[in-house]
């Protein structure tokens, strides 16, 4: 038998002949990832990442809506981004969160710790070039809080467009 993650890989391991394979996703711990008291600033619409800093990650596709965001939308100076990780890009996301006052880098994050920042923020975005499945999505949304994902496999098999997501 085969283990996949999503939809997508088991599709792609049935056109390669391959029998018995099922999907079992990963799952979150519900006693932790929850939603808690609303602790969300009113005026301020904050904007999560969470992952590995890496191109794989896509954190340069944020820094990229950042920038895009900051010269073209009014909206940005009540918007903050909060990103969270430790990777490659580590250094890249420092010197761009010292360009922007909204823009701030957190490093990394104990897993424990890491339902307080989910609930404090309005939307995590997941701008990954590729994903199994994307676990950080299921912990943001078990927390109430949506998610807004490349359109890949992963995201495509956990994300109810427009109910917990897009």
């Amino acid at each position: 038998a085969h283990h996949v993650l999503n939809r997508d890989d088991k599709l792609l391991l049935h056109s390669y002949g391959c029998q018995n394979v099922y999907v079992i996703p990963y799952g979150v711990n519900t006693l932790l990832f929850k939603p808690k008291n609303n602790r969300r600033i009113r005026d301020i619409f904050r904007v999560l990442f969470v992952g590995r800093l890496t191109k794989q990650k896509g954190v340069d596709i944020l820094c990229e809506a950042i920038n895009i965001l900051a010269h073209e939308n009014r909206l940005f100076e009540n918007m903050e981004f909060l990103i969270v990780g430790s990777g490659e890009l580590a250094n890249m996301i420092k010197r761009f969160s010292s360009r922007y006052d909204n823009v701030k880098y957190l490093g990394y994050i104990r897993h424990e710790l890491l339902c307080d920042v989910y609930n404090s923020c309005h939307i995590l975005v997941m701008p990954s070039r590729f994903e199994g499945l994307g676990v950080v999505a299921l912990e943001s949304q078990a927390c109430g809080v949506p998610v807004i994902a490349s359109n890949i496999p992963g995201p495509r098999d956990i994300i109810i467009d427009g109910l917990t997501g897009k």
